[in-house]
């Protein structure tokens, strides 16, 4: 008899531009998971049916830029659907205005 394949742990990264996103992606690598920034949310469902038929690692971070159109219109249809089928955690990251200006200054041109 084939055994159910252990169940997926999500976590999905969002929030605004210089609140960390990337560093939270790579803690996140850094504790096991496989990570992926920039996937556009109408992939997601795609992603993780293909993680859970043959990906070895079960622990999945998701970066995912809020400024996406379809995040923005479809954010919460999407996720309710992905819920139905696997346990997500959504962590969104957002800093002080200041912090944020900083860091946009110290990064771009």
């Amino acid at each position: 008899m084939k055994e159910d394949p252990p169940v997926i742990s999500i976590v999905i990264v969002s929030g605004y531009s210089g609140a960390g996103k990337t560093v939270a992606l790579r803690a996140l690598e850094d504790n096991g998971f496989f990570c992926i920034d920039n996937l556009p949310i109408g992939l997601i469902g795609a992603f993780l049916t293909s993680v859970s038929e043959g990906h070895t690692n079960r622990r999945v971070g998701i970066g995912v830029d809020i400024r996406e159109k379809e995040w923005i219109r479809e954010a919460d249809s999407i996720i309710a659907g992905l819920r139905r089928e696997y346990p997500i955690e959504i962590l969104f990251l957002e800093s002080e205005r200041d912090v944020l200006v900083r860091r946009f200054r110290e990064t771009r041109r």
